[in-house]
């Protein structure tokens, strides 16, 4: 039997923001990140039907290596973003905190109600705990965004929604300490540099900054986008050239570090992984290649902005956040069509690879498309937002 749920920790998270004013490119980034996640999870579920060999395997297992990156790049959006938004335009720290959860929280209840009526419909699959009390903590924890300190949460990959709502909770804070002691961009970056080096060096006794890092090297990328800006058109298509070439190296990185355990998910990874030499290099590039990509393709014109202001992937991008929560249904109908047609017959697995990819892609794409426009763009907030825009 083939798995219906992810067995390796997620890779992505959508951060569910959208402006009144789409930048394709943004889009783009987040429309790359959730089809890379999307493939990552498959692999977790349909790998095997490729014997762990052969050019689909590769192609498979490299994607899933390259979206462990996947949680780090949505989270710099995030903190990029926010952090430009709040500097620009501040908020008191509970309007801010309420409105975010507001745009977060009626397609995450959509979602939660979902997969919680399939745990009561299938208690061979539910998730939930065997007692009455267990259950109503488990669910109460999903529903107040505690995901994070849970194994598994409801819906697996809403685990970094904790990490968000942390995010937005601290941000109007750093924001107004920065404004109240009147830095100048110059000092707001190096102290973020050091919040940083700070947080890097934490992960020695902790790992719980390993995500939060991610929000840091975004609000390091907003503050450093004008002298970046400067310094890449200066050099013109070497920085393009450069940046393709950090991308790569990053890949290769990550391949290299992650390959083995794309066999053998069910296997603990390996400690070396996770040495604090290991992770510091990880992070390290994985922001330095954030902050690149982010300046070339938000403020530059050159072909890193041209590719991610592709349309395909602007477009998924839009409702990136309905993918992110609802496309773990997508694989799960996908599994149950692929287990049904492997039963009672003698045929290769192998062959049922790509016709379970685009199933899954085709269902994915049509139950996200429709929580968006029902659920996500049709919220009370949503529809709030865009009268209050209309009158400004």
């Amino acid at each position: 039997m083939i798995a219906n749920s992810p067995i390796a920790p997620p890779a992505g998270a959508g951060n569910g923001i959208q402006n009144s004013v789409r930048n394709p490119a943004i889009d783009g980034i987040r429309g790359l990140f959730a089809a890379l996640v999307f493939l990552a999870h498959f692999h977790v579920q349909f790998h095997q039907l490729t014997h762990n060999h052969g050019p689909l395997y590769f192609i498979s297992a490299a994607i899933w290596c390259v979206t462990r990156a996947a949680v780090g790049i949505f989270f710099a959006l995030s903190g990029f973003l926010f952090y430009s938004s709040l500097l620009k335009r501040p908020e008191p720290w509970g309007a801010f905190f309420v409105k975010r959860l507001r745009r977060l929280y009626p397609t995450f209840l959509f979602a939660f109600s979902i997969y919680l009526l399939f745990c009561l419909a299938i208690p061979s699959a539910s998730k939930l705990p065997p007692t009455t009390e267990a259950k109503l903590v488990y669910i109460g924890a999903n529903l107040l965004m505690l995901q994070g300190l849970l194994h598994p949460p409801m819906i697996v990959q809403s685990w970094t929604l904790t990490y968000t709502c942390v995010f937005y909770l601290a941000l109007p804070l750093l924001v107004w300490v920065f404004r109240g002691l009147n830095l100048d961009r110059k000092h707001r970056l190096l102290s973020l540099a050091a919040v940083w080096l700070l947080a890097l060096c934490s992960l020695s006794i902790s790992g719980i900054m390993a995500n939060g890092i991610g929000f840091i090297t975004g609000m390091i990328a907003a503050e450093a986008l004008p002298w970046l800006k400067n310094k890449t058109a200066i050099i013109g298509r070497r920085a393009e050239i450069f940046a393709g070439m950090l991308v790569m190296a990053t890949c290769c990185m990550l391949y290299a570090g992650f390959s083995w355990h794309a066999q053998f998910l069910d296997v603990p990874m390996p400690a070396g992984l996770f040495s604090i030499y290991a992770v510091a290099c990880r992070i390290t590039v994985l922001s330095l290649t954030t902050i690149v990509v982010f300046v070339l393709a938000l403020a530059g014109n050159g072909p890193t902005r041209r590719i991610l202001s592709f349309g395909p992937l602007a477009a998924l991008g839009s409702f990136s956040y309905s993918w992110y929560l609802m496309h773990g249904i997508a694989l799960k109908l996908t599994g149950y069509v692929v287990d049904k047609a492997l039963a009672g017959r003698h045929m290769e697995p192998a062959l049922l690879f790509m016709p379970a990819l685009v199933l899954s892609l085709l269902f994915a794409w049509a139950i996200s498309f429709v929580t968006y426009h029902l659920v996500e763009n049709r919220s009370w907030w949503t529809r709030r937002r865009i009268q209050e825009a209309a009158t400004t």
